[in-house]
């Protein structure tokens, strides 16, 4: 790849503002996870606000199958 010297001046040029809109885009996004964090606690990094229900009937699932296996083993015994 042959290197362009054209376009270095330019990308000088550029470089401050680029690095101020990725600068600013990033800390946006650890102040959305960190306000996340807070109000949802550790599930925030898996689960969307909105799947809250979907985490509550996985949960009382996992809950049944412990009791059922509870139940298996107390009749086995």
């Amino acid at each position: 790849m042959k290197f362009n010297r054209k376009k270095v001046a330019l990308r000088l040029i550029t470089c401050p503002f680029v690095f101020a809109l990725i600068f600013i885009s990033h800390n946006l996004f650890v102040l959305k996870r960190t306000y996340h964090f807070l109000k949802y606690g550790g599930e925030y990094i898996n689960f969307e606000q909105d799947e809250r229900a979907t985490i509550q009937g996985i949960f009382n699932m996992l809950k049944e199958i412990r009791e059922k296996q509870n139940e298996l083993k107390d009749y086995q015994t």
